[in-house]
Formats: C-alpha cells, structure tokens, sequence
C-alpha cells in the first residue's frame, strides 16, 4: 500500500511539474493540483511517520538510498 502511495506521488509531481511550465494553466487546474498535492503530502506524512515509529530511518528510501529530487 505504501510504495502504491508513494508511487503516485511521484507521478503527481512529474504532472504538477508539466501543468505549472504550461502558460495555459487555469486557476481552477492550480487549485485542483495543490489540493492533490497537499493529500499526497498527508500520505507521504503518515509514511514517514510510521516509519520512525518502526525505528527505520526516515532519511531512507525502500531501497536503503536517500531520496535525491534534484536529479544528481
């Protein structure tokens, strides 16, 4: 359930990174994506939260790696 979550969250940002380079973005479509985004960040929340509580280590992925958003 969690890497389902986590998954869609990364493809949520992937879509927010295309809708906000578009120009043609309604304000509609920005309110539609930040509350999108906020429920995703909720999850992510509980995931990380639930983590620490398990005593893994909430700077680490499921893969034992860092999460590195900046492509490097």
């Amino acid at each position: 359930m969690e890497e389902m979550q986590l998954g869609m969250a990364a493809e949520l940002l992937d879509h927010a990174d295309a809708l906000l380079g578009d120009r043609r973005v309604t304000g509609v479509e920005l309110r539609f994506l930040a509350s999108q985004l906020a429920e995703a960040l909720r999850c992510v929340s509980r995931i990380a939260e639930g983590r620490g509580r398990e005593g893994a280590d909430p700077g680490e992925g499921a893969d034992g790696g860092g999460v590195d958003r900046a492509g490097g």
